[in-house]
């Protein structure tokens, strides 16, 4: 049985990442080490790993979509994180 998929986001300077999904959006760090941060909220999880030329490649596939009801509901601060766009249903 599948249970979820937890998506991979790799970042040149991991504190970006940390700002974003913790700061912003409201994950918590379920697990930290020199090699990857584990990050939840409402049953999501996602893997934030530092690594700059894997991010570079990423950006140049697709950078990982979030979808929400309401992203300004997700937000824990009024400004919009680079990256996240609100989009209409």
């Amino acid at each position: 049985m599948l249970i979820r998929l937890i998506p991979k986001v790799f970042y040149a300077d991991i504190k970006v990442g940390l700002e974003l999904f913790v700061g912003c959006l409201g994950f918590q760090v379920l697990y930290q080490d020199a090699a990857i941060s584990v990050l939840g909220r409402d049953g999501a999880k996602v893997y934030l790993i530092e690594n700059a030329e894997l991010a570079t490649a990423q950006i140049l596939a697709e950078y990982p979509a979030l979808e929400a009801e309401d992203i300004r509901q997700c937000l824990l601060v009024e400004r919009q994180p680079i990256g996240v766009t609100p989009t209409s249903r």
